[in-house]
């Protein structure tokens, strides 16, 4: 695994190899923890995708001084799971939990 300070240079780039390399490197811890949520593998993997695209997307949002880049990856993945849960279900967690 690439040092942290390597991961956020990376996460701030804006090229497709840089997305790569952070799906390569993040992707399956968020896909098992997306999976121990949700124990549907196509709903699982639609949510990591819409997880990622969100990740890049708000890449620009990401402060370093605050938290590890892990822990605002899964912060973004947690709002994805509560956004596919079902109307009337609760969510699956809350935004504010401790990492």
């Amino acid at each position: 695994m690439k040092d942290q300070e390597e991961l956020v240079n990376i996460l701030y780039r804006n090229d497709s190899k840089s997305f790569e390399i952070l799906y390569n490197e993040f992707a399956p811890a968020l896909y098992g923890f997306i999976l121990k949520q949700i124990p549907d593998s196509k709903l699982a993997s639609t949510i990591l995708q819409q997880s990622f695209a969100r990740i890049w997307k708000d890449k620009n949002q990401y402060d370093a001084s605050k938290t590890r880049i892990l822990s605002w990856m899964l912060r973004i993945t947690i709002q994805q799971c509560n956004a596919s849960c079902l109307p009337g279900d609760k969510n699956l967690f809350t935004t504010h939990m401790a990492y």
